[in-house]
């Protein structure tokens, strides 16, 4: 590919200089645009370092190579076009590079073609700025590095693709919101997120929903860990838990953590259950391990129309719980398995006795009730609640 080089006196005298050329240059330190379109453009093993780019849109355009690290953007947006890199791939210096670039008001990537880009430490940790991603589904990072990793990000997912690591690693002054996207060995991690919402996704074969103080996943097929040691509260809400060749869903977090599950009537969901206060309700549970799992264990769980085929409660330590509207199908596994304050309705052994594998420290006791009990509403957060729209 033959490249034009150009000169920063050249883009300051005519920005539209870039229109349909391919160019090539060293601009480190110098290169400012700001309130124009690019159309078309080809940068080619482009210099960009400690650039500021502000309210530009980028069409169609192609970015090789280009060094944009430790640069300034604020409203930019990239409609379609390339960013990949020149040479050896597995050098940083070679990949179309963002690394430790300030980003301020909006910065869009829309029908993007990403071929290995390195958008890391990217954001500001003392201001948040607004990141979409939108109709991306040509990510290539391989399971090399996050799609974006970064600080201060209000991260928008809507209709991409990502398969073999991480969307996105944000830290703690950052949200996520992703709708219509999926996710293969994907998802999403950070130190402390402030919320994580997932809306009509898949999240598939040992994805991440992150670790956020608030994580929300509705409307989706779900196969990957959930919650973290940081993480307060998360609610699921009807949505599909299949087996995949990378394993199930399993739910794990610290010991306060708050936990409510609304199946809404979904069969054969494959879920562990592993930490937490625990709610879950109208669901089929097949082969769930509800238990202790390392430091991992819960210590309330609440089951209204729940049925539970061939569970494993090995080594679980339940403090308290009410059940109403139980079937425990065989075998349920009880060994060491301490039930305390366990308050039941309604709870049914339709094919017998199901505990098994019971030891002497086993205490599985059963406080019937004589009528059902008072559920309290548990009000799910909207996108609105939590300052996503």
């Amino acid at each position: 590919m033959n490249a034009t080089k150009v000169t920063v006196d050249d883009i300051r005298r005519n920005p539209k200089i870039l229109d349909g050329r391919v160019l090539t240059g060293d601009m480190e330190e110098k290169l400012t645009l700001s309130n124009i379109t690019v159309n078309k453009a080809t940068l080619v093993d482009f210099n960009a370092k400690r650039s500021h780019i502000s309210n530009v849109t980028f069409n169609d355009c192609r970015f090789i190579k280009v060094n944009f690290r430790l640069s300034e953007f604020e409203n930019v947006t990239f409609n379609g076009g390339l960013m990949t890199y020149q040479g050896d791939w597995e050098k940083e210096e070679n990949l179309t590079n963002f690394e430790d670039s300030i980003f301020r008001g909006g910065i869009e990537f829309n029908k993007v073609k990403f071929d290995l880009v390195y958008l890391y430490g990217v954001g500001h940790k003392e201001s948040v700025a607004r990141v979409l991603f939108k109709d991306m589904r040509q990510i290539n990072n391989g399971d090399r590095f996050a799609t974006i990793q970064g600080y201060g990000i209000n991260l928008r997912v809507d209709n991409c693709l990502r398969e073999g690591d991480i969307f996105g690693s944000l830290d703690e002054n950052s949200t996520v919101y992703a709708t219509n996207s999926t996710f293969i060995n994907s998802g999403f991690a950070g130190n402390r997120t402030k919320v994580i919402y997932i809306e009509n996704c898949e999240l598939l074969n040992g994805s991440s929903g992150g670790a956020p103080g608030t994580l929300v996943i509705k409307n989706s097929t779900v196969s990957g860990t959930l919650f973290g040691q940081f993480s307060k509260n998360a609610y699921l809400i009807n949505n599909k838990y299949p087996l995949t060749k990378n394993g199930l869903t399993s739910l794990a977090g610290n010991p306060g953590l708050k936990v409510f599950v609304d199946g809404q009537g979904v069969q054969k969901a494959r879920m562990n259950i592993l930490s937490g206060e625990v709610t879950v309700r109208d669901l089929e549970l097949v082969n769930p391990r509800i238990g202790k799992v390392f430091d991992y264990q819960v210590k309330i769980l609440n089951l209204k129309n729940v049925i539970l085929r061939g569970v494993d409660f090995g080594e679980l330590h339940l403090e308290s719980g009410t059940w109403e509207n139980v079937e425990i199908y065989p075998p349920a596994r009880v060994p060491d398995t301490v039930f305390e304050n366990l308050r039941v309705h309604n709870v049914t052994f339709p094919k017998g006795k199901p505990w098994v594998e019971a030891t002497p420290k086993s205490s599985v006791n059963l406080i019937e009730s004589p009528g059902p009990f008072d559920w309290p509403e548990i009000a799910v957060p909207s996108p609105k609640d939590l300052n996503l729209e």
